[in-house]
């Protein structure tokens, strides 16, 4: 019996309507099962109970056997002198806190429903990816999109979280930090760490001061990561002599990283994405001050959309063959920045000033694109559970990365249901 378990029969208050004793044989009634503490100290803050008519107040703790508070060393903490009731599964030990006391001690053993915890029991044995899936069918309507809704806001709450820690490291710069996260998301797979510490290795600022000179931005950008060592051509030696010239002036450091193109489509390619991030900085300056104005996931499209190829004289390209045109990023690429990028931005910079029209506007924005194709999103399709914007995507994406694989089931309202049979 895990204590995580016992936390949640105590959490949903699951106790038969019957008269509850202590195990030295005192009457108890729980007035209130407490708040849940997620920091250190006591599982259970607040709790009141009565026993032998005397009202108590404070903290309460579970363990699976009694003696566990022993092993856990409480009986020597000052934190837990305040605990009122010690809630077990098993009754093993007489335990007393600090000052000698003997602590009021439940056990449950007798107490749990056993088909909550056959239910548990059999959910935690399965071996498919979603153990209460002949569940899901059957919820209502109302109660998966409430459960929905948070499911979502977990994901973006997290994913501002993210954003709020390469802040800090940007100097609160919000253009810097949502340039290093564009190439981080531009880039994808294998390569997408070594785009953020390209993005990271030419500050913004450097960019800036090239302005409308493509040729310097691209100079610098393939420079920077290491795609102009062993060129032949006449227009990349023309950016290698220009890269080798701005990273004296702009004082940039080298880099030493290996950029991968095995088992990557052409499109996915470094040269290509570097290219298309080229004319995108230097067509749309101050790029994160656009987006957060951008009201429609159009807008976000026209914003992100910029050819490549107006900046590209006489079809010359580094690393691509002129017959191999590279456009704008695809809508694909582009539904993949709006979901991953765009919106989490979006919305952690509406926490972060307090614009909760910010905040709408990243979730409509969400609401109007469309849903990933994933491994995990197809599996939900599988399973009958709609999925038609990225809304629900990222809603099914946080269920099951944060719940389902690691059967946090006790944690879910899904997986709720289940366990209780309601």
């Amino acid at each position: 019996m895990k204590e995580d378990v016992l936390q949640f029969i105590w959490k949903m208050k699951r106790l038969p309507n019957q008269p509850i004793y202590t195990t030295a044989g005192d009457p108890i009634r729980i007035i209130d099962f407490g708040e849940i503490n997620y920091d250190q100290g006591p599982d259970f803050l607040n709790g009141r109970v009565l026993i032998r008519n005397v009202e108590f107040v404070g903290s309460i703790e579970i363990h699976r056997n009694s003696s566990d508070w022993i092993k856990h060393n409480h009986s020597s903490s000052k934190q837990y002198d305040n605990v009122i009731l010690h809630v077990v599964y098993n009754h093993d030990s007489e335990i007393v806190n600090s000052y000698k006391r003997p602590l009021p001690t439940i056990e449950l053993k007798e107490l749990i429903d056993p088909y909550l915890l056959l239910n548990y029991q059999r959910i935690m044995d399965s071996k498919i990816d979603v153990p209460c899936q002949s569940m899901i069918k059957r919820i209502d309507k109302l109660y998966w999109r409430s459960f929905q809704d948070r499911l979502f806001a977990e994901r973006l709450d997290r994913k501002a979280k993210l954003i709020s820690i390469d802040l800090l490291r940007s100097g609160n710069n919000w253009e810097e930090t949502f340039y290093r996260l564009l190439f981080k998301y531009v880039a994808m797979g294998v390569n997408s760490g070594m785009f953020f510490e390209l993005a990271k290795s030419i500050p913004l600022s450097c960019i800036n001061k090239l302005g409308k000179d493509i040729l310097a931005v691209k100079a610098v950008l393939y420079g920077q990561a290491n795609l102009l060592e062993d060129v032949t051509n006449e227009y990349e030696i023309k950016l290698r002599e220009e890269y080798e010239y701005q990273k004296i002036k702009l004082r940039l450091k080298k880099n030493y990283f290996q950029l991968k193109y095995s088992r990557m489509r052409p499109a996915n390619f470094p040269t290509v994405r570097i290219l298309q991030l080229s004319s995108l900085l230097v067509e749309r300056p101050r790029l994160f001050q656009k987006i957060v104005q951008s009201e429609t996931k159009e807008n976000v499209i026209n914003i992100l959309t910029v050819d490549p190829n107006i900046h590209s004289v006489n079809t010359q390209y580094v690393g691509i063959k002129n017959t191999d045109k590279t456009g704008p990023f695809g809508l694909y690429t582009i539904n993949s920045l709006i979901l991953n990028l765009v919106v989490p931005s979006m919305y952690a910079y509406g926490k972060y000033i307090g614009d909760e029209n910010l905040l709408r506007n990243a979730t409509r924005i969400m609401e109007a694109t469309d849903c990933e194709n994933n491994k995990v999103i197809r599996m939900w399709k599988g399973l009958s559970v709609p999925c038609s914007n990225g809304y629900d995507s990222q809603s099914l994406l946080e269920l099951y990365n944060n719940y389902c694989s690691h059967k946090k089931c006790l944690n879910c309202a899904i997986g709720f249901k289940t366990i209780t049979g309601q």
